[in-house]
């Protein structure tokens, strides 16, 4: 994807926005630790979820309705530095 933009270079101007990450576990396409460094480029406000057993093509679409359930906060001991 020539076009697509570097998920690294938008990572501080997300930096305020509550957000989870998911990945899973036997992802060889975008694997945890991509996901991982993305997060933590982010901060405060990101999480990063790993899904066991799942990869990149896996049954995402029944895990969704749980995964959406839940609700991204920012780290209160770091939002506010």
């Amino acid at each position: 994807m020539p076009d697509s933009l570097n998920p690294a270079d938008v990572a501080t101007s997300v930096a305020n926005i509550p957000q989870i990450h998911f990945a899973g576990s036997d992802d060889t396409i975008i694997p945890p630790m991509i996901v991982h460094g993305f997060a933590s480029k982010v901060g405060a406000c990101a999480q990063d979820r790993v899904i066991e057993g799942l990869s990149h093509e896996g049954a995402w679409d029944v895990l969704w309705p749980q995964l959406l359930a839940l609700r991204p906060r920012c780290a209160p001991e770091e939002a506010s530095r």
